[in-house]
């Protein structure tokens, strides 16, 4: 409205001041008439003219006033700093083509895009894989979204290709889809109370052992049935000593491996089946992309549980892929739908895929899967997620019922010893835990973002762990940097150097087998 207010009077003026117009009366010999007509349009004129200005005063004013209000909904409702709500409040004004940077909100529209929306929606997408470049995806968001993306992208083909998933020789697809949706955060049974401080009950003889190539330290036991650190072959490779000095061969068969996984938690405990976890970096990436960038922090997650994991799949699955691992499976609320032909067919086998590295850095560090090749592929840098099938896996908590979970007992084990039987896959027991304030150095984080208002009141203060659009913290510098390689592995670095100093009886590493 105030545009078109100011169009009339730019109107106005320009239709009484027109000057072939101004000349044709001047040669018009004087008269009354013509004189009295004169004087009324010069006093339009001026009217004209005092409407345009008094208009383009109330737009300028409200325009301010309005820009004002906007800066104080973003930085007091939504309790955002001025220069966080400055970032994810750009401009959308058309332009020529240009590809999106991190940082700006086409990124992050584009990156949830190739993330989660391909998998959640893949009819969105023609034409489009997981693995299609970030700038494929602006061109789609752009077409139907351009307040997100304003801009087409330049680059037209995939700069940056990934591999999600790595098939080995001779390997035969599975009759299902490839799951790939991210693990949901839900709870996986119903809580129960959680103790003051959960005890480890693991305990090794030997936390370190030196190892000549191609050997590596392994989890194993000792003859009197002790954990102990001892040299062993990567997984999933296994010892063969028949030519007198060992080597290490691929397996003929599934293999049994022993490894931490790790999980991000609130205060509430569940139990290890029909659950998501991850690997070091897989954790550290969804702690980053999910978590920390939000106030309070997603889902309430407040500390790093790590479990010492012993899997063993199935025989009928690896006869029929050649894979040590299953599909991966997303659980909502302890439910993963659409399953059960595979784990009728093939058993509950637990399952793998790796994260995307373009969108935040952690690579697992060479010492942590060692039988991982080539070193430089995406099966080797990127974090992986892991999924454990448990009792009545297609239901939700809720809907478990006895006669339910007879039928479908799961993949964990009763004990230690993991057979690899279709109803025996794993074994999981609790191998510490850290809280991310003691990581992070923050003190008490749900007194470190918020602080007092002027009536007594608690309210948002400027403090956050991570911002996307800065790439760093108000506050803190922990998470700093979430697209460098380097500063990823020093995060990773002091997650085990903690986990190490609370629980000094524990290996601080167990070499994990690659994604296949």
């Amino acid at each position: 409205m105030s545009d078109s207010r100011m169009g009339v009077g730019f109107f106005l003026i320009g239709q009484d001041s027109d000057p072939e117009r101004v000349g044709s009366l001047q040669e018009v010999p004087p008269s009354p008439t013509s004189r009295a007509q004169r004087l009324l349009n010069v006093r339009r004129v001026l009217i004209g003219s005092t409407i345009a200005v008094v208009g383009l005063v109330v737009v300028a004013v409200s325009r301010q006033v309005g820009q004002a209000s906007a800066e104080v909904e973003l930085s007091s409702v939504v309790g955002l700093s001025k220069e966080i709500a400055d970032g994810e409040e750009k401009t959308t004004k058309k332009a020529e083509c240009r590809d999106t940077e991190f940082g700006d909100k086409c990124w992050t529209a584009a990156s949830w895009a190739k993330s989660d929306g391909i998998y959640a929606h893949p009819e969105w997408y023609p034409d489009l894989t997981p693995q299609s470049s970030i700038f494929k995806f602006q061109a789609i968001v752009h077409k139907f979204s351009p307040k997100h993306c304003p801009n087409a992208p330049c680059s037209k083909g995939d700069d940056h290709p990934q591999t999600h998933q790595a098939s080995p020789p001779a390997a035969t697809a599975p009759p299902h889809p490839q799951p790939t949706a991210a693990p949901p955060p839900q709870p996986a049974a119903a809580p129960v109370a959680k103790p003051q401080e959960k005890p480890v009950q693991i305990k090794y003889l030997e936390t370190k052992v030196n190892c000549s190539s191609p050997l590596v330290p392994v989890s194993s036991k000792s003859p009197t049935g002790q954990l102990t650190m001892t040299c062993g072959c990567p997984p999933p490779q296994v010892l063969d000593k028949s030519g007198g000095a060992p080597r290490c061969l691929d397996p003929a068969g599934p293999s049994q491996m022993t490894f931490y996984m790790y999980r991000a938690q609130g205060k509430d405990e569940y139990p290890v089946k029909n659950v998501n976890l991850a690997d070091l970096a897989g954790v550290m990436w969804y702690l980053q992309r999910e978590v920390v960038g939000s106030r309070p922090r997603k889902f309430h997650i407040e500390r790093i549980i790590r479990y010492k994991v012993t899997m063993k799949n199935t025989d009928d699955y690896f006869k029929a892929f050649k894979k040590q691992f299953g599909p991966f499976v997303a659980f909502d609320e302890g439910s993963a739908r659409g399953r059960s032909e595979t784990w009728e067919k093939y058993g509950f086998v637990v399952g793998c895929q790796l994260v995307d590295p373009d969108i935040y850095s952690y690579v697992p560090q060479p010492e942590d899967q060692p039988g991982c090749y080539p070193k430089d592929s995406p099966l080797c840098t990127s974090g992986k997620w892991y999924s454990l099938p448990g009792p009545c896996p297609e239901e939700k908590v809720d809907g478990k019922t006895p006669e339910c979970i007879a039928k479908w007992p799961g993949g964990g084990c009763p004990s230690a010893v993991v057979t690899g039987a279709h109803d025996c896959t794993y074994w999981a027991e609790f191998a510490g835990q850290i809280m991310l304030d003691d990581l992070e150095g923050v003190g008490d984080y749900n007194t470190w973002w918020i602080t007092k208002d002027s009536k007594g009141g608690t309210v948002p203060n400027e403090n956050i762990e991570y911002s996307p659009h800065l790439d760093r913290g108000i506050g803190m510098t922990f998470w700093d940097n979430g697209h460098s390689v380097e500063a990823g592995r020093k995060r990773m670095d002091a997650v085990v150097k903690l986990f190490k100093e609370k629980f000094p009886a524990m290996p601080e590493r167990l070499p994990e087998p690659p994604c296949f």
